[in-house]
């Protein structure tokens, strides 16, 4: 993030007889903002004679690199992901995920019988490779019935295991491709 500040201070003309404090706001002199932006030093004319207006400059130069910053930082965040995560990638990770999390060993259990035998046979007799949030209705609508708390359960475990390869950083937002 951009770090900056700007400081005002007085360059007195010849006659000024304030000339050795730069500090000073009430003479007629020229008003200047000291810039340190991310450690770049750079002195800025403030136009003006007034220390308020010169201030007033100061305020928006430092808003300005806010903003720019705060731009910059949506710009990285909305910039797509080119890499695309398999459903298998998407499954160990997550399960690794479970297992760095000390879930007991029964659970990580069900969970790789739940994912890596039933979800990513359900997914490749739909033909689908990767695994995207967008096209999470494409299994949720087809396949396990809604009917019972058991398959209930793996809906919303199906789902955590999507949203968790979503947030990835590797997670693509391009649709899934079939296959042949």
């Amino acid at each position: 993030m951009d770090s900056i500040t700007v400081s005002v201070y007085t360059r007195h003309g010849e006659v000024c007889d304030k000339k050795a404090d730069s500090t000073w706001r009430r003479c007629r002199c020229m008003k200047w903002l000291y810039v340190n932006e991310n450690g770049k030093r750079r002195q800025v004319s403030g136009g003006t004679r007034s220390w308020d207006r010169a201030q007033e400059k100061a305020r928006e130069l430092e808003d300005e690199a806010k903003r720019r910053a705060a731009a910059a930082a949506r710009a990285e965040m909305a910039e797509p992901k080119n890499e695309l995560m398999t459903a298998e990638e998407a499954v160990e990770e997550y399960l690794e995920d479970k297992r760095q999390q000390n879930c007991e060993p029964a659970t990580v259990k069900k969970l790789e019988i739940i994912f890596r035998k039933q979800f990513l046979n359900f997914l490749s007799a739909k033909g689908l490779v990767y695994l995207t949030k967008s096209h999470w209705g494409t299994s949720r609508n087809s396949g396990v019935s809604g009917k019972t708390v058991l398959s209930q359960r793996k809906r919303n475990r199906s789902e955590c295991l999507v949203s968790f390869a979503s947030a990835s950083d590797t997670a693509g937002s391009r649709k899934i491709p079939r296959r042949a």
